[in-house]
């Protein structure tokens, strides 16, 4: 057994899991996953990554163990040096409100209001009054915009704003978990945007499908859209039925229901 794989073994084993269950929350096959185990196959750094998300360990700590100590020391910088922008978010807040949350970010990544202004294509004056929480209520696809600004350089950010804001929901996980991507509910959220614009049904866009309406009761055929007869893909694999239910709660939630 090689030293990686038996320490991914140990790892499982002491998070009272089975093997079975690491393969559906790291998304690899139970075979596979089983001759990592045994030393028959070498993990990727893509793997790797995943099995780190679901033993919920340090990714440069499963690198270390397949000795790549130069690519796991990098790796450590990265993590130590995101963490501190984190904590740094964290003391910048006055308060937990959703305007200083972005305000936050924003002197944290030591960005000009500006600058976010030209990204998102909002006017600084709006900005400026979402941050000073002067806004009685901030729509989603505002946020949206905003944390695209973002994206390159925060995990989740859009779950997280969204979490501050009151408009979803992730229980037992604080806004600061999904910015360390502590959930696994996270997973979830990271594909939704790129389905959403990117994704194809036969010859129909994933929106253009969500947008056909019932002529009976007006509502949006998700169930028809994310059935058992529906293929839905992501990066061309397919999605279980697991995804599939997920994405049906979370669209649902963030498209069709208005708090």
């Amino acid at each position: 057994m090689s030293e990686i794989g038996k320490f991914i073994k140990e790892i499982r084993l002491e998070n009272n899991m089975n093997i079975t269950q690491l393969a559906e929350q790291s998304g690899v096959s139970r075979p596979y996953l089983s001759q990592i185990e045994s030393g028959k196959r070498n993990p990727s750094n893509d793997l790797l990554f995943k099995l780190s998300k679901a033993l919920d360990i340090s990714y440069a700590l499963l690198l270390e163990k397949t000795g790549d100590k130069d690519q796991a020391e990098a790796m450590r910088n990265s993590e130590s040096a995101y963490n501190n922008l984190i904590k740094r978010i964290v003391e910048i807040q006055e308060n937990d409100s959703i305007g200083e949350f972005i305000r936050a970010i924003r002197l944290a990544l030591n960005y000009s209001i500006d600058d976010v202004a030209k990204t998102t294509e909002l006017p600084t004056s709006t900005l400026k009054s979402i941050e000073a929480n002067n806004k009685n209520r901030i729509d989603k696809e505002t946020l949206y915009r905003i944390s695209i600004h973002y994206e390159n350089d925060l995990l989740n950010i859009f779950s997280a704003l969204l979490q501050v804001a009151g408009i979803m929901e992730y229980p037992d996980h604080s806004y600061i978990d999904l910015l360390y991507d502590k959930s696994n509910h996270i997973q979830e959220a990271e594909k939704l945007e790129e389905i959403l614009i990117q994704n194809r049904f036969r010859n129909k866009s994933f929106i253009e499908l969500l947008q056909e309406k019932s002529i009976e009761d007006n509502t949006f055929q998700i169930e028809n859209v994310l059935s058992n007869k529906s293929e839905v893909y992501f990066e061309d694999q397919i999605l279980t039925e697991e995804e599939k239910n997920s994405i049906y709660r979370f669209i649902k939630y963030i498209l069709i229901e208005d708090n």
